[in-house]
């Protein structure tokens, strides 16, 4: 895609969180004009003082100024809308996006209980969705942030599709404007999968990273935890397929190799600084988010009536670490 195109795309994005920062100012430098959705401090902050980043690893600063409203008015203004909040505030958007006709509205969210009823209100044909492998820390100089790496893939890699299976035009746009981001986006074919499979592996690391206080480096060096990690993801694999659901392609690594080897990788990728930006500062960040993750994959649990010893072990690492930080009477208002 040109220059010259790119800079007539419009897009509108709901949400600022650390992940959907990065990406308003990865698109608004190609060109873009990007338009952030939200009100409270930090979106005045945005307002007054743009979106800065901090690359981790190279020191590198990066800013960009976009626009930031706290009322979208018309959508079908926006090339792309994407929706980038959590999983139970999307119900609170839904007066906006049901009137939308032209709009691809993209879900950058974590769910394991998928968008069933909202493809009811918009149809699939409007819904898209993406996935950034990027995560990091807000400071009061910006966000320090890194992007995935080959072995991030394992864990978070960056991803778009459409729910309707179908590789359009508009998710091959997509998928061209997230590489000129810097991503190395992939196509998925099966949105539903993606997302469940993708649950099973969040939940799983981000649990076994809270049993070491949300230290990967600590968790690098326990290879009995990175067992249970592993094993964490075979259950929930398991769980998946009793519904039917067979896990994404992408994340086949975690059955296809042999423990010994599978250990060794997770061992190696959890001391580096990339593990450290996008897993354990990332899941740190977003508690609230783990623990929703947490309880709706547990309902795909009761309900098949499975036995995963794993997942157990390491979801009582997620409550002692919420315990820890003070994190419930939050979750539970």
């Amino acid at each position: 895609m040109s220059g010259e195109n790119k800079s007539a795309l419009k897009f509108l994005i709901y949400g600022t969180n650390v992940e959907s920062q990065i990406l308003a100012c990865k698109l608004s430098e190609q060109g873009i004009a990007v338009t952030i959705c939200e009100s409270g401090k930090k979106a005045k902050w945005i307002s007054d003082c743009g979106i800065t980043l901090i690359n981790a690893a190279s020191g590198w600063t990066e800013t960009a100024y976009v626009e930031v409203v706290d009322d979208a008015g018309d959508l079908d203004q926006y090339d792309f809308v994407v929706v980038a909040v959590e999983r139970l505030r999307v119900d609170s958007l839904l007066s906006d996006l049901v009137s939308v006709q032209n709009t691809n509205i993209v879900f950058m969210i974590n769910t394991a209980m998928g968008f069933y009823d909202v493809e009811k209100l918009l149809g699939i044909d409007r819904m898209m969705f993406c996935s950034i492998s990027a995560g990091g820390y807000e400071t009061d100089e910006g966000i320090n942030y890194l992007m995935g790496n080959y072995a991030q893939k394992m864990f978070r890699p960056t991803v778009a599709g459409e729910f309707s299976d179908k590789k359009t035009e508009r998710v091959k746009m997509l998928l061209e404007l997230l590489r000129g981001c810097g991503f190395d986006a992939a196509f998925a074919r099966n949105a539903d999968a993606w997302l469940k499979t993708h649950a099973v592996i969040s939940s799983s690391a981000a649990n076994a990273l809270f049993c070491c206080n949300g230290d990967n480096y600590e968790l690098a060096a326990k290879p009995d935890l990175i067992s249970c990690m592993i094993d964490s993801v075979r259950e929930g694999f398991a769980v998946l397929k009793k519904y039917g659901i067979q896990p994404e392609p992408a994340f086949m690594t975690w059955t296809k190799l042999p423990r010994a080897v599978l250990k060794k990788i997770c061992s190696v990728f959890l001391n580096t600084q990339c593990a450290e930006y996008t897993l354990a500062r990332h899941y740190s960040g977003c508690l609230r988010e783990m623990y929703l993750l947490q309880c709706e994959f547990d309902a795909f649990i009761d309900y098949s009536k499975s036995s995963c010893p794993n997942i157990s072990r390491l979801r009582k690492g997620l409550f002692e670490y919420l315990q820890e930080e003070k994190s419930v009477r939050v979750l539970t208002r």
